[in-house]
């Protein structure tokens, strides 16, 4: 990865904070899709009905554990948000997001097959790596808006990656967050290039398709709608090139 594949973007429509304050909210724009792709659910899915809410689409919500619950069927029986007016919307599937179909796993294809304007948003714990190595262009030019979870940055195994560079091709990155969870302050950043840069970072990439002209960022971040992820924990600032641009 180099630097430059950071740069944070002005985003041409305004940003919107999706989800619950705190861990597992993200903050992107308002757009019409036809669907959600979600992989990473945990216990929390308030971003997954903000986001049907606003943008009018239904989500299809995958993971292997749905918050250690034991199994989906006690997820959905005891999930705080059921009384939700959106919940209808979103379906449920016990499967991990990985680069091929099986039983227990899936990778998406059938949706990039059925639709055309996609939103994805991955919180997978390391294994955006491999997905987006696997992940075709041309799925990758069905996807409106990315939603991704960039986690280990610096450890060697992924120093190379190219994902960022790749999905850059056809999206401009128009919000970037640092995740706060590490405790221990030596531990939250590493160096991309000479320049600090999260371990465990959030980025939100829009369409090309949606921007007239593209300007590098000149707000602060964190941005008015981020929420620390842990919220007794001092947010972690990134205001210094590439996040923002004087």
């Amino acid at each position: 990865m180099k630097i430059e594949d950071f740069i944070v973007y002005e985003s041409p429509l305004e940003k919107k904070r999706y989800g619950r304050a705190g861990d597992g909210g993200y903050v992107g724009v308002r757009i019409s899709s036809d669907v959600l792709l979600s992989g990473g659910i945990g216990n929390d899915i308030s971003f997954e009905l903000d986001y049907v809410e606003n943008n009018h689409c239904d989500a299809m919500c995958y993971d292997h554990q749905f918050g250690n619950r034991g199994s989906l069927s006690d997820f959905l029986a005891d999930n705080r948000f059921k009384n939700h007016s959106h919940y209808n919307k979103l379906n449920f599937f016990e499967k991990m997001v990985d680069v091929y179909n099986a039983p227990t796993k899936t990778n998406f294809e059938e949706y990039f097959h059925s639709y055309d304007r996609i939103s994805l948003k991955l919180d997978i714990e390391g294994g955006e790596y491999k997905y987006f190595d696997w992940l075709l262009e041309e799925y990758i030019h069905k996807l409106d808006q990315i939603f991704v979870e960039v986690h280990m940055l610096g450890h060697p195994r992924y120093k190379n990656s190219k994902i960022i560079e790749k999905i850059n091709k056809t999206h401009a990155l128009i919000h970037a967050h640092g995740n706060n969870t590490n405790s221990n302050v030596s531990n939250k950043y590493t160096e991309i290039d000479g320049v600090l840069v999260p371990i465990i970072i959030e980025l939100t990439f829009l369409h090309k398709q949606y921007f007239d002209t593209i300007k590098p960022n000149q707000q602060e971040l964190p941005h008015e709608c981020d929420q620390p992820n842990q919220i007794l924990l001092p947010e972690l600032l990134i205001n210094h090139y590439p996040f923002v641009s004087c």
